[in-house]
């Protein structure tokens, strides 16, 4: 996902299975983010370039053994380098055993403007490249970005 128009204080990702419905897609708050996030300051951490601020998981287990997992993540960025490591956010799954998607990534700029990147438009979808290289290649092992 390209975010090389914005530059980015902190970016809140949520990646999601399609199974869940929107409405329980908050698990980390936006205004807690923001707070926590005003303060943490680039002096306090002088060898980081960001900071994970929150991660919050939801796994939920099926009787038949189907899971549903919710990750919501909320990093700060301080750096330079660091924005140019969070401008693609990157995840794997495999199509034979489950789905995956970003349901909402947000940036949240120094001015404090929060901008909804348009998911259909950056996400894509493809083979995961990290395995030519090896002696089994299985297309159903996906790379989002």
């Amino acid at each position: 996902m390209s975010m090389r128009s914005l530059l980015p204080l902190l970016v809140l990702s949520l990646c999601a299975p399609l199974l869940l419905k929107a409405s329980d897609s908050s698990l980390l708050k936006l205004p807690d983010i923001i707070a926590e996030s005003q303060r943490i300051v680039a002096q306090d951490y002088p060898d980081a370039d960001s900071i994970l601020l929150d991660d919050h998981i939801k796994v939920i287990y099926q009787a038949d053994g189907k899971s549903v997992t919710w990750d919501d993540t909320a990093v700060k960025v301080l750096t330079e380098k660091g924005r140019r490591d969070c401008r693609v956010l990157s995840d794997g799954y495999n199509r034979a055993y489950g789905k995956f998607s970003y349901e909402l990534v947000q940036v949240i700029t120094a001015d404090g403007t929060v901008r909804s990147l348009d998911l259909a438009k950056e996400v894509k979808s493809m083979v995961s490249p990290g395995q030519m290289s090896s002696n089994i290649y299985d297309p159903n092992q996906q790379l989002v970005q």
